[in-house]
Parts: structure tokens; C-alpha cells; sequence
């Protein structure tokens, strides 16, 4: 069977991690590495004594590889691989600033045009309706 460490140290970690994700976002706002990067840290990991190829996890701090290894701001634990943020800066940065900035929100309803022409189709999950000019007509297919 395969040991991990127990689930309080498990929370100490994630809490650790958590608490230096944060400090370092708010600093720098990088988060991510890229996925070349990523890859040659999961290589790392597969080759390290305290890999667990079933569950691909660190048995050593019980992190789950394939997140911890896209984090730029985490590191491993025994010091395989460090932290590195600079190459997401200069590859993802704008990207999620604006998604942080300008947050699309999550609809369970169409969002139907504002200023939609006279004949237009507005399509939502299986559903159509067209704009008459007045309003938006329900289209059964």
C-alpha cells in the first residue's frame, strides 16, 4: 500500500503552498509555467524515488503532479525543480490579467444582442429564436 503523509501534514502543505501562492501573486501576479516547463518537471518527478506512477502524486508531500507541476510559484519539496514565474509573465501575463480584470460571468440563461438586426438568429443550447424587429421570436425546429 502506498504511504502519503497523513491528511493534517497534506493540509499543512496545501495551507503552505496556498499562503505562498497568494503572497507571490499579489507581488508579481504570475501563476502559471508553461507547458514546456511543465513537462520537463513532470519528467523530473517520474523519475524521483518518491513517485507514484498509479496515482501520478509526490509521496513525499502527497501533491497531485500534474496541478503542482503547472504552478510557477510551487517547487518541489526536496528540490528537483524550483519555482519559476518569469517565462509566464512574458508568455501569459495579459492574458489573465484581463480575465482577472474583465471576469466573464457564468449564465445559466441566452444572452441575447442589444442592437440585433431585424431577421437575426440568436442560438442558445438546442434552442433558436429570431429578432422581428420588436422582439425576439421563439423558433421551433
Amino acid at each position: 500500500m502506498t504511504e502519503y503523509p497523513s491528511l493534517p501534514e497534506q493540509g499543512k502543505n496545501l495551507a503552505k503552498f496556498t499562503f505562498e501562492v497568494l503572497k507571490k501573486a499579489m507581488s508579481s501576479n504570475a501563476l502559471f509555467v508553461s507547458e514546456e516547463v511543465k513537462q520537463e518537471r513532470l519528467k523530473i518527478c517520474n523519475t524521483c524515488e518518491y513517485y507514484d506512477s498509479n496515482q501520478v502524486r509526490c509521496k513525499h508531500c502527497g501533491c497531485f503532479l500534474e496541478h503542482k507541476a503547472g504552478y510557477a510559484l510551487d517547487s518541489c519539496p526536496i528540490s528537483k525543480w524550483e519555482e519559476s514565474d518569469s517565462e509566464w509573465i512574458a508568455q501569459g501575463y495579459e492574458e489573465v490579467l484581463d480575465a482577472i480584470n474583465n471576469p466573464q460571468p457564468e449564465v445559466d440563461e441566452p444572452l441575447f444582442p442589444l442592437e440585433p438586426d431585424v431577421g437575426q438568429t440568436y442560438g442558445w443550447k438546442d434552442r433558436k429564436w429570431r429578432w422581428n424587429g420588436t422582439m425576439w421570436d421563439y423558433i421551433e425546429e
